[in-house]
């Protein structure tokens, strides 16, 4: 697969499937044109999608029933789409009382990246199940979340899953920094890369890419995708990842 807006779409989108909407926790319908889950958490609605696979799916039954749906969980939640949609979808929002919550910046990257600084003293770990307690307590401190989430972002079949593999950080003794990559197709997913506060601007966020996707590059999947916090940002664009497109979580304002 060719590294396009399309592949690196893709990619994020069987990120939040294999991870949210494949969970235990979560209640999901998919069709062709869309895909409605509910995480098991009520409150995040980062990951309580009505998640659009084609713009001309959504309409004002469809918007309806996800209110409902919702409704049930008592949960929030956000409508999810990408550039390919705009400016279209979002104006229809608009006008239904639906606001931005959040945009997503998608990179990517063809080949390894090139990072300026990565710490020789790093560790670095493909997780296995006897790592599960120490990823999930550098998960939590990093990106403040919950077990609630965490068992949907780190479960027991994961590690048995070649297509999805978590990653750990070592300065001496100390857990410091976490990754997960999935490979779709061709493409290579790059998610929840984090360091502990103590131990960033040291080199181990670029550490534990480069052991992750050289890991990748070996079995022939050398294009790479990310979707970059505002913290990150220069981080990835310093390695050469570039801005290829976005994606867009609407939410309603009522």
């Amino acid at each position: 697969m060719a590294l396009t807006l399309s592949a690196a779409l893709n990619s994020v989108a069987d990120f939040y499937r294999r991870i949210y909407w494949e969970s235990p926790t979560a209640v999901t319908h998919t069709t062709p044109g869309y895909t409605l889950s509910y995480s098991g958490v009520t409150w995040l609605h980062s990951v309580n999608h009505l998640w659009l696979h084609h713009p001309d799916a959504l309409d004002d039954r469809l918007l309806a029933a996800a209110g409902a749906f919702f409704r049930r969980f008592g949960a929030e939640y956000s409508v999810v789409f990408d550039d390919t949609m705009l400016p279209d979808v979002a104006a229809w929002l608009v006008s239904r009382r639906f606001g931005e919550r959040v945009s997503n910046p998608i990179f990517a990257l063809h080949g390894l990246p090139r990072p300026l600084h990565v710490n020789p003293a790093a560790r670095v770990v493909r997780a296995c199940p006897e790592h599960r307690p120490e990823l999930l307590r550098v998960l939590y401190s990093v990106f403040f979340i919950g077990p609630e989430t965490g068992r949907s972002i780190v479960r027991d079949e994961h590690f048995s899953d070649p297509t999805i593999r978590h990653y750990l950080a070592y300065l001496g003794q100390d857990a410091a920094a976490c990754a997960t990559i999935l490979i779709t197709d061709s493409m290579v997913g790059v998610w929840n890369v984090g360091t502990l506060r103590p131990f960033r601007r040291q080199g181990l966020a670029s550490a534990i890419l480069m052991r992750a996707l050289a890991e990748a590059a070996d079995e022939g999947y050398t294009d790479s995708v990310l979707v970059a916090s505002p913290m990150g940002r220069s981080l990835y664009e310093e390695m050469g990842y570039r801005l290829i497109g976005n994606t867009y979580n609407y939410g309603p304002l009522d």
